[in-house]
């Protein structure tokens, strides 16, 4: 091997620096050029809102259930006491207007009623359910803040948890009742008729192999034509299964296989569910010794 002359060190030298130096500024131009790209999470504004005082209730928990649509917020608080009842439940509709909140407030009505335990929002309707009475209120929405007389749903078969969790999308309703034959649970499905403005049973689901303790119907979330419900007490880790259909005005069908990922004993996947397009998020809140993930 020949030896590099000291001039030959010091010219492959000067080459390098000139080869970084070429290579960094095509980088810069490669960078000024490229289009800006957002910040995937910017920070949000954060904005309190807090619950209309009253003398007759006593609130507790409020957030228990949330539903957004557009600049109105429903709140439930299940387990606020109304009048002496205990646990009566108290639903509060935030209405946006410019920088502030106009609130309004709707209480439940009799002891261990549990009004708002779930809730949803959409431009047509609130949906309030109160499991203790086994019962689920469609308010018409009024535009404003106040709260109009509305429609009831009512379970067929056992009462058990009706309204736990439920979802609404243009007039498909499904209502969860995972406590029903004792925690093996059921979703039943309702359907709005435009012309006589009533509320239709159409069919109730439950696990294709249903087991004690199941909870299916813990959750549920509706997106087109795609339902997802989640049984997060299925053995080993939970479970979540899909509820499909061809069109608003066909029933809905039950995938006979559910989503079953590895997972731990108790990671109770499926307690949380949410779709949008062709993503969905799935909660395991008992995951790693209940520190939760998604």
């Amino acid at each position: 091997m020949i030896a590099a002359t000291p001039r030959a060190r010091a010219a492959a030298r000067v080459l390098a620096r000139a080869t970084l130096t070429a290579i960094a500024a095509t980088t810069a131009l490669t960078l000024a050029a490229a289009p800006a790209r957002a910040t995937p999470f910017a920070q949000p504004k954060r904005e309190r809102l807090t619950t209309p005082e009253d003398a007759t209730w006593t609130v507790a928990i409020p957030g228990a259930s949330t539903a957004l649509a557009g600049d109105r917020v429903l709140i439930g608080a299940p387990l606020t006491d109304i009048s002496g009842a205990a646990n009566a439940g108290l639903a509060t509709l935030y209405l946006r207007d410019g920088d502030a909140w106009i609130a309004s407030s709707f209480p439940g009505q009799v002891t261990n009623q549990a009004f708002a335990a779930a809730v949803a929002l959409t431009p047509e309707w609130r949906v309030v359910s109160a499991p203790g009475s086994a019962l689920v209120f469609l308010i018409p929405e009024t535009g404003d803040a106040t709260w109009a007389a509305g429609k009831t749903v009512i379970p067929i078969g056992p009462a058990t948890s009706f309204g736990n969790a439920l979802a609404l999308r243009g007039t498909s309703l499904l209502v969860g009742a995972p406590g029903s034959t004792i925690d093996v649970g059921r979703v039943l499905t309702y359907r709005y008729d435009d012309p006589s403005e009533t509320w239709s049973y159409e069919a109730v689901f439950s696990a294709t192999t249903p087991a004690l303790n199941d909870n299916f119907g813990a959750a549920i979330t509706i997106d087109g034509d795609l339902a997802a419900i989640g049984a997060p007490g299925t053995a080993p880790g939970g479970a979540v299964y899909l509820l499909s259909r061809a069109g608003p005005e066909v029933p809905w069908v039950l995938a006979p296989d559910p989503l079953l990922p590895t997972l731990q004993t108790l990671d109770e996947f499926g307690a949380a569910i949410a779709i949008e397009g062709d993503l969905m998020a799935i909660g395991a809140p008992g995951s790693v010794t209940k520190q939760g993930r998604v």
